[in-house]
């Protein structure tokens, strides 16, 4: 029987509200890793996923070295 710890990422990537989406993006080059948490000071702002890149940068035309994760969360 699978157990949930055996899915789970023990090391979520946490990003600052200031990185880039960019760098989100290159959070997502692990394969175990689906989402990447941002946070502002240690106060958390929200969750990016490849979704979130997809609709809100790619989609949306936005340079991703430009665009700040607190933008898009």
């Amino acid at each position: 029987m699978d157990r949930v710890r055996d899915a789970m990422v023990v090391d979520p990537p946490q990003l600052d509200g200031s990185a880039s989406a960019q760098e989100a993006g290159e959070a997502f080059d692990r394969s175990e890793v689906r989402a990447v948490f941002v946070s502002d000071d240690g106060r958390f702002l929200g969750v990016v996923t490849r979704k979130t890149l997809v609709r809100e940068v790619v989609a949306a035309g936005r340079d991703p070295r430009g665009t700040m994760l607190r933008e898009i969360v």
